[in-house]
């Protein structure tokens, strides 16, 4: 997966370069049982807690959680790394990380024309 934010000094999302975003941390950190439905997925990371509903913390991930919008500036001060995993939550839970994406971009402050 190749996942490429890049910000402009507005905290505007300027460009996203990514092949299909698939659940690449869900699978690498799923442990697999003798079927694949004795998987077991992995707990959600703990700086991703705060961005969802529908989770315990310390159980397994699963597709109903809703992962909630966020603010810009949450966006910008989370890590890439961190961003990946959670547009990967995004997608694993079965929505489209470009959608996700524009909410928090619409919720920018727009620049006056003229200026």
């Amino acid at each position: 997966m190749k996942l490429n934010v890049k910000l402009d000094d507005k905290y505007r999302v300027q460009d996203i370069e990514r092949d299909k975003i698939t659940p690449d941390w869900v699978e690498s950190e799923t442990v697999k049982g003798t079927t694949p439905d004795k998987n077991v997925l992995p707990i959600l990371p703990n700086y991703l807690l705060s961005l969802v509903n529908g989770y315990t913390q310390g159980e397994p991930i699963s597709k109903e959680i809703v992962v909630i919008p966020i603010s810009g500036q949450q966006w910008q001060e989370m890590t890439a790394h961190q961003r990946n995993e959670l547009l990967e939550l995004v997608e694993f839970t079965g929505r489209d990380a470009d959608d996700y994406v524009k909410v928090f971009q619409s919720m920018y402050p727009k620049t006056p024309r003229g200026h």
